[in-house]
């Protein structure tokens, strides 16, 4: 018997990254978290499984494993304005406001105008986290 290890081509692992997009889209976020475990092996650098995965834990509210694997995609990029974002709104939704700024502090540094989407979106989520305080 013949042992080979299979190693994805990057055309593959796009293919199959869509595919876990795909998943996540139609609400099948166990098989998303499921494709994106198998890509993250095979790929432990690439951020993208990651963010994916993290944001399907994040649907299905289990805040600890989105934060674990959000974690991991900003070691992995510590600039992307998406993970800083979602680590941002993470820390929000589970009360840790100690935590929000470290996130949201590089991303408006980077673009204080909010250009970004990312950016804006940040900028949103405080707003309205702002408003709910008022009331």
């Amino acid at each position: 018997m013949n042992n080979r290890t299979f190693i994805p081509t990057d055309t593959a692992f796009e293919m199959l990254l869509g595919s876990a997009i795909d998943a996540y889209s139609d609400g099948e976020l166990n098989l998303a978290i499921s494709i994106c475990d198998a890509l993250q092996s095979l790929h432990p650098t690439d951020a993208r499984a990651f963010k994916i995965a993290a944001s399907a834990y994040l649907m299905k509210e289990r805040h600890h494993d989105a934060e674990r694997i959000y974690e991991q995609a900003h070691n992995l990029d510590p600039s992307d304005p998406y993970t800083l974002v979602a680590l941002g709104e993470l820390k929000l939704r589970t009360l840790q406001l100690g935590d929000v700024a470290t996130y949201f502090e590089p991303l408006f540094e980077s673009d204080p105008d909010c250009q970004n989407p990312a950016a804006n979106r940040g900028r949103r989520v405080l707003l309205d986290f702002y408003e709910r305080l008022k009331k």
